[in-house]
């Protein structure tokens, strides 16, 4: 039950980015069907990374309880589904913040969030650059 919850999640998140997404595009910049669809089929790729997490963890369950060592089995599940998890989320927040912040570029807060994403992107940068 929990990892239909943890689906339900991203996929709420993905529908949330998806409708700042289209609200910023009215605001500020204009529709580009192009850059929807790369956006909806991104999502579905999430969604399927996830569904294949959740798939991971059941198998390693079942796995575990054929070979009656169920906790380290169950953790060897748990661990890759939460991470992608929480990879998701994060994503997917960023997304939402950056949609905002497009959209709104005067508020207060849009500013803020403006800054701190400006310096996570090229915090993100550098790190790839240097692995390069």
């Amino acid at each position: 039950m929990q990892y239909i919850i943890m689906f339900i999640i991203v996929v709420g998140m993905s529908v949330s980015d998806i409708v700042t997404g289209i609200l910023k595009a009215h605001i500020a910049e204009g529709y580009n069907s192009t850059v929807m669809k790369k956006g909806l089929y991104s999502k579905m790729l999430n969604w399927c990374i996830m569904a294949t997490s959740i798939g991971f963890e059941t198998g390693m369950q079942f796995l575990g309880r054929y070979y009656h060592c169920e906790e380290l089995a169950s953790l060897a599940g748990a661990v890759p589904a939460a991470v992608v998890f929480m990879i998701l989320v994060f994503m997917e927040l960023i997304s939402i913040f950056e949609n905002f912040a497009a959209a709104n570029p005067e508020s207060p807060l849009a500013k803020v969030l403006s800054k701190r994403l400006q310096k996570l992107s090229s915090e993100f940068s550098d790190d790839r650059n240097e692995k390069e």
